[in-house]
């Protein structure tokens, strides 16, 4: 039996892959066989990559969290009112939801796999999709503070509640214009 060489792959370009997949087909629809040939990739090299299922979905979660929250940092960050901070949390969603290549009947992968775990208890993907939802929280709290808002904490809640709206429209098929439209008439109680 012949020894192939280890398969070699762009962990960036495979996790932007694996991001869509996931994002398409859901968190829990393929095991790591499948999503291996999804990639082109051997179920081994990426089982030595990344270990287990949970093990690679920690890993799309998180680099999905990553350029998504970097983009939801970066906003608020420029903004120096309660509005200003708002209107770019929310209007950040609206961008990542609008602008997926797979279409925005996917909703945020992030909501979506904190759907799919919610009832888990101790389970690697449960905790990690409430760790990085509690970052994306935090940074808007610390936001809400430095321009004065009167209850940061509760503020960040609604917001944070208002863009899993926004997930859950993009998944049924809202149009850009309709969750801008909920943009507007969610700031409008603030």
């Amino acid at each position: 039996m012949a020894i192939g060489r280890p398969q070699k792959f762009d962990k960036d370009d495979l996790l932007d892959k694996s991001v869509d997949l996931i994002w398409r087909e859901g968190p829990t629809a393929l095991s790591l066989n499948e999503i291996a040939n999804r990639l082109g990739v051997a179920k081994p090299g990426l089982a030595s990559r990344f270990g287990s299922k949970d093990d690679f979905l920690v890993a799309v979660l998180k680099h999905y969290h990553e350029r998504l929250d970097g983009m939801v940092q970066t906003a608020i960050a420029e903004a120096d009112t309660v509005e200003a901070i708002a209107r770019a949390y929310l209007g950040s969603y609206v961008t990542v939801l609008s602008s997926k290549p797979i279409g925005p009947e996917t909703g945020c992968l992030l909501a979506a796999t904190t759907e799919a775990f919610a009832t888990k208890s101790d389970n690697i993907i449960a905790d990690t999709a409430r760790v990085l939802n509690a970052s994306t929280r935090a940074g808007l709290v610390q936001a809400l503070h430095r321009a004065d808002a009167a209850d940061p904490e509760n503020l960040a809640r609604y917001l944070y509640g208002q863009s899993v709206a926004l997930a859950f429209l993009s998944r049924c098929g809202a149009s850009s214009n309709e969750l801008e439209d909920f943009v507007e008439r969610a700031l409008s109680v603030i």
